[in-house]
C-alpha cells in the first residue's frame, strides 16, 4: 500500500487553504527513524514494475518534493548536532537509484 507523510499534507494544506480535501503525496514506502522516542521521516521510496520514461520522471519529481519536505521537517526539529538531510530511493524493474537531499543554503536544495 501507499503511505503519506503528515508534514507533506500539512504543507499542501497551507498552500491550498481554500480546498477542504488536501492530502500529501502518496508514496510507496517511508523511511522512518526513532528520534528521542518519536517516529521521524528521513526518506521516501517509490517502486515500479515498469520503467516507462513518464513513470520514472513522475516518480522522481514526487520523491524530490517528498525529500525536500523531509529536510524541512528535520530542520525544524531541535537536533543541534545533526545536519538535516533526506534520502530518496527509486526502484524500477531491476534498477535502483539512491539519492540524498541537502539544504545547501536558504531555499536551495541539492539532490546528490
Amino acid at each position: 500500500g501507499e503511505s503519506i507523510f503528515q508534514y507533506t499534507t500539512d504543507q499542501k494544506k497551507h498552500c491550498y487553504s481554500d480546498s477542504s480535501n488536501v492530502v500529501g503525496y502518496k508514496i510507496d514506502m517511508r523511511i522512518i527513524a526513532d528520534v528521542d522516542g518519536e517516529e521521524c521521516d528521513i526518506g521516501a521510496c517509490e517502486v515500479a514494475k515498469t520503467d516507462t520514461v513518464k513513470k520514472i520522471i513522475d516518480d522522481e519529481a514526487k520523491l524530490l518534493r517528498e525529500g525536500k519536505d523531509v529536510v524541512d521537517h528535520l530542520a525544524r526539529l531541535p537536533l543541534t548536532e545533526v545536519c538535516p538531510m533526506g534520502w530518496v530511493i527509486q526502484i524500477a524493474n531491476c534498477q535502483c537509484q539512491l539519492s540524498s537531499i541537502h539544504l545547501a543554503a536558504d531555499g536551495l536544495y541539492v539532490a546528490i
